[in-house]
């Protein structure tokens, strides 16, 4: 080696501002030192072996100045989130030697925690705005690699915790949280050219109470916002739960205090129901636990609903041909041991249901457990093809197109014949039941799930008084027939004398009141405490009553919906 001065450590961050990338062991080893020759031999730099370069904008913070005060349990009490193989991120709320701030350090350990740690950085190296995460500085030593960021982060479900006392602060908080969100995907939309999507972590921060995003994807899904503004103007700060309810009634409009109720406020549900039972998008069902072979009761639907037009999705993505009659065709081969999946999806507004769903419950003198009562918002047809071969028959799969599934505008059903195996690529030879077994080729396993969303008593408690502070009385469809949005009608008004009921039975069925809105109780007559005569959600009860398996040991009329009978 000469006796030439090497060039500085600093002066090549400085030509690189925004290199993330080490440096060779040999431009630092001997770096500063000159008038001396090494001969011979290998080196290794034990000082500068994995130093990381970072940002020289970005302060590089000595191990011992931060204090870590507490771990902020993330994704739901997930303390810590597993970025790759053997590596552990954990995030702590902390304090820097000499600073007045608060900080949050995502802590990077184990094997690959480098590599995770330098992704994190390059995230969010080119981006400065209030509503997602700021860097402050980094820290390296000793296999520990660490972001600070500006602020102390509150993981967002945690902060909604503190709004929960009353819907409409909880409301209020999701109304600001959008305001927050939009201006965070404007600014991602801007320079990256790309949406924000919910490729992102939620968090609060504490000094402000705005939402904040971390670019990096959650282990559990981000809230759902809408991307158009609202007419709210928000400060982050509550007053009083009077003052809140009266700036949401006087700020957000109808379809924007929906849309909040509808994206935010609402439970999904997933039900098991025998594939006998006929599904019709966009009704109200009851989901009673009391006796779970009754199943879901349906109370009241809409004609009027729109619909996404899907297609089969396989699990393996099999080629198809899609025949001219619409039936598509598949290869035995390309779908052994596959399933099939069809998810109709209803994509009209929920502004209909949420605008007089106060007015069915009273029709029907529903008083409590509201969250019983599910909006129908999507059904799944699946089947499986199972079986052990080692030489499969060579022949083809035939799957029927959607329409053959409805059975009305609105309704869908399995077809007496949605799928059938043929040696014929034409299908022109059909084999039957007896022939496709005796041949060795796989019987199908067919499933329904039905795919909504319930409300709790609070939610249509709030609806009732955000509506009466509207001008409307909620237990009417003043409402509905304003927004020219289409009226439910209950079940037992529809082909009464077609219900195949006991008429001297009424026990298993949930009573309705008159035609008569003059007849149904008011606000005032509802016992909240007296759970007694209305069922209760029980996904569980659901599913295991209304199991595939069952389907053929028991009589599937009594798992498929039956309509709810006026008295």
């Amino acid at each position: 080696m000469d006796n030439q001065p090497h060039e500085s450590a600093d002066s090549t961050a400085n030509s690189t501002p925004h290199n993330l990338e080490s440096h060779s062991q040999g431009s630092v080893m001997f770096s500063g030192n000159q008038a001396f020759t090494v001969n011979g031999g290998t080196f290794t730099s034990v000082t500068n072996q994995c130093l990381a370069r970072v940002p020289s904008d970005f302060r590089m913070i000595p191990l011992g100045d931060i204090d870590l005060r507490h771990e902020i349990q993330v994704d739901q009490g997930v303390v810590g989130r597993r970025r790759g193989q053997g590596c552990i991120r954990r995030v702590y709320s902390a304090k820097v030697q000499s600073r007045k701030s608060d900080f949050t350090v995502a802590m990077y350990q184990g094997d690959g925690a480098e590599e995770d740690w330098r992704q994190a950085i390059a995230e969010h190296v080119s981006i400065r705005h209030p509503n997602i995460i700021q860097i402050y500085g980094t820290v390296h030593s000793g296999g520990i690699y660490a972001t600070l960021y500006h602020d102390e982060l509150v993981p967002f479900r945690q902060f909604l915790d503190s709004y929960r006392y009353s819907h409409f602060a909880t409301v209020y908080f999701y109304a600001c949280c959008r305001a927050d969100f939009l201006a965070a995907e404007n600014y991602v939309n801007f320079t990256f050219q790309q949406p924000l999507g919910d490729n992102y972590t939620a968090w609060i921060r504490r000094s402000s109470g705005q939402l904040c995003a971390e670019l990096i994807p959650s282990d559990t899904l981000p809230p759902v916002f809408h991307y158009y503004p609202l007419g709210i103007l928000c400060s982050h700060r509550i007053s009083s739960a009077s003052d809140t309810e009266l700036m949401v009634v006087e700020s957000l409009t109808m379809e924007e205090y929906h849309d909040i109720c509808f994206l935010n406020l609402s439970q999904f549900r997933k039900i098991s129901i025998f594939t006998s039972t006929t599904v019709n998008l966009g009704a109200i069902i009851a989901c009673s636990s009391g006796d779970p072979l009754e199943g879901p009761v349906e109370i009241a639907y809409t004609p009027n609903v729109d619909f996404c037009t899907p297609r089969w999705q396989t699990t393996k993505g099999a080629e198809r041909v899609v025949m001219e009659n619409g039936w598509a065709r598949f290869k035995f081969n390309d779908v052994f041991n596959d399933m099939f999946k069809l998810d109709i999806w209803y994509t009209s507004s929920w502004g209909p249901w949420l605008s007089q769903a106060n007015h069915i419950f009273q029709r029907l003198r529903i008083m409590s457990n509201f969250d019983d009562c599910v909006l129908v918002c999507g059904v799944r047809f699946s089947f499986e093809i199972l079986g052990n071969m080692e030489e499969p028959p060579a022949g083809f799969l035939f799957l029927c197109p959607l329409e053959d599934f409805k059975t009305s505008p609105f309704s869908y059903h399995w077809p007496d014949s949605h799928a059938f195996w043929s040696l014929d690529p034409s299908s022109a030879d059909r084999l039957t039941l007896e022939e496709a077994t005796r041949l060795g080729f796989p019987t199908f396993h067919c499933t329904t799930e039905l795919f909504g969303h319930s409300w709790d008593d609070g939610v249509y408690k709030g609806l009732r008084e955000f509506h009466q502070g509207k001008g409307f009385d909620p237990y009417t469809q003043d409402l509905t027939r304003g927004m020219k949005y289409p009226l439910y009608r209950l079940m037992s008004e529809v082909n009464e004398a077609e219900e195949d009921w006991d008429a001297d039975d009424e026990s298993n069925y949930m009573q309705t009141s008159s035609n008569s809105d003059a007849d149904a109780p008011r606000k005032d007559d509802w016992d909240l405490d007296n759970e007694s005569n209305y069922p209760q959600t029980s996904d569980d009860s659901n599913a295991e009553a209304c199991s595939e398996e069952d389907d053929n040991n028991s009589d599937s009329t009594n798992c498929s919906f039956r309509r709810a009978r006026a008295v």
